[in-house]
């Protein structure tokens, strides 16, 4: 590789261009490429003319005095050069490269791995908010000044790209993104912001939900489903989870994730609403092995979470109803639970709790796994299997785990 490019002026060149695409510090730039190629082959004043011509963007790698009747296409380079540039290129720099012209757009698009891990989408009524990996990015029109509180609280370090139609924008790079065979997300966000408080109809409601309809035409179009591990939705209503959740290929999903506003009023009780027994019917539901629900958990029936392996909530407080209810997870027929782990808002109840009574229920004292802990064994019925409960009054959590004393 240091042969080509001590021979090769080109190849040279196009270092420097990969990294002020990177953003590297022109000092960090002329010192990593001395170190390769040695450093009398070129003066930091070559090297700086170079530098703040392609900073300027004229990404041009033959110079107009020497070649003024020839450019040097950047697929003249050697192929080792151009393979070795893009792969350590970042998405946002691929972004940049491939909007050069379509010649480079090709050689982006062709690369054989994908530098992604992690994607948030977010909608509202006046921005698309998508986050690369650890890169925030807003796009917005003319007029925004800065986040909503959610994001504005969560993510100081963010880009804001401006744009009379940051919608056609924000869809032309999360359709370069999505679309890319080799994207395997280990985990992807989804995050659709409503006004509860607002009308039906409502300028602000419509905005933001034109600006969904946007980003679901771009998963609309796709011809496979995304590769994702985990899967999380912050949303109020499960309609937008029957939306997006169909275009994340089944039993690659492990996890879901789901966010039900604590102000939202209208879901239906004890399983019951169409929109519910559409969720648990779909292959993704069904052949996940992990589920984390928010303010929902009274909203399923206990079978719609048999098949997990892992079952997680969050509730306002854990009270002796919902302690036994979290208790019979593990006593449904076919139930494959190992663990359930409870996180609370205002902590337990237990006052309320009648000890002789409830404490049968969940199961005998037993040794404190931790200072903050109660704990209780409850044999479970008919085998040597029995549930080890941990409520921690001072962290506002407990964990249900099941075991057997053949193997303790």
């Amino acid at each position: 590789m240091s042969d080509s490019l001590c021979n090769n002026p080109i190849a040279i060149r196009a270092c420097i261009l990969n990294d002020v695409l990177r953003r590297k510090s022109i000092e960090k730039s002329f010192g990593d490429l001395c170190k390769v190629i040695g450093y009398q082959r070129m003066s930091f004043a070559d090297f700086k003319y170079w530098f703040d011509r392609f900073s300027g963007g004229n990404y041009e790698l033959e110079d107009e005095k020497s070649a003024p009747s020839k450019v040097l296409e950047f697929s003249n380079l050697p192929v080792d050069v151009i393979d070795i540039i893009v792969k350590n290129l970042k998405l946002k720099e691929q972004l940049i490269l491939r909007k050069v012209c379509k010649q480079l757009r090709d050689i982006v698009d062709d690369q054989k791995t994908f530098p992604l891990k992690y994607i948030e989408i977010g909608c509202a009524d006046n921005y698309i908010f998508c986050q690369f990996d650890n890169k925030n990015v807003f796009y917005v029109d003319g007029t925004w000044e800065k986040p909503d509180p959610y994001y504005y609280s969560h993510f100081r370090d963010f880009k804001v790209i401006r744009s009379n139609d940051y919608v056609k924008t924000a869809c032309t790079d999360l359709d370069f993104v999505l679309k890319n065979s080799n994207l395997h997300l280990d985990r992807f966000d989804f995050v659709y912001t409503r006004f509860i408080n607002t009308r039906k109809g409502d300028e602000k409601q419509e905005r933001a939900k034109q600006n969904f309809e946007s980003v679901k035409s771009i998963l609309k179009s796709m011809d496979r489903k995304l590769v994702v591990k985990q899967f999380e939705l912050r949303d109020s209503e499960l309609e937008v989870m029957l939306d997006i959740l169909p275009f994340i290929k089944p039993g690659t999903l492990e996890y879901i994730e789901i966010f039900r506003s604590r102000n939202q009023m209208d879901w239906n009780v004890n399983g019951e609403s169409y929109e519910i027994i559409k969720l648990v019917n779909m292959e993704q539901w069904k052949q996940a092995t992990e589920v984390y629900c928010r303010y929902a958990f009274e909203y399923f029936q206990q079978e719609h979470f048999a098949h997990f392996k892992r079952v997680g909530f969050y509730e306002w407080s854990i009270y002796p109803r919902l302690l036994v209810a979290f208790r019979n997870l593990f006593l449904i027929p076919l139930s494959n639970i190992t663990r359930c782990h409870v996180d609370t808002k205002d902590g337990f109840m237990l006052d309320d709790i009648d000890i002789e009574y409830y404490g049968r229920l969940v199961g005998q004292p037993a040794p404190p796994l931790d200072q903050y802990g109660i704990t209780r064994h409850y044999d479970i019925p008919g085998t040597t299997d029995y549930l080890e409960f941990n409520l921690r009054d001072r962290m506002e959590d407990m964990t249900i785990k099941k075991k057997s004393r053949l193997t303790d």
